[in-house]
């Protein structure tokens, strides 16, 4: 029992830290929807609209997985 009682605070420990780590990803996504707000819609090269944006977060994310 003592076994099955740590896989389910084990289990449940994560849970809350992936529920953390959702939590900061809703708020990242909030900012980056308003910010992109603010940007054009009809850039045709898309440097300055929210597709570029997203671009540089997601290079940045994956900058930061790799290390």
């Amino acid at each position: 029992c003592g076994v099955m009682l740590d896989l389910l605070n084990n289990k449940a420990k994560e849970i809350k830290q992936r529920i953390v780590e959702l939590g900061e990803l809703e708020t990242a996504l909030g900012h980056l929807y308003s910010k992109g707000l603010t940007f054009p819609t009809d850039d045709v090269d898309g440097k300055n609209c929210v597709c570029h944006l997203v671009s540089e977060q997601v290079e940045l994310a994956e900058v930061s997985v790799e290390r």
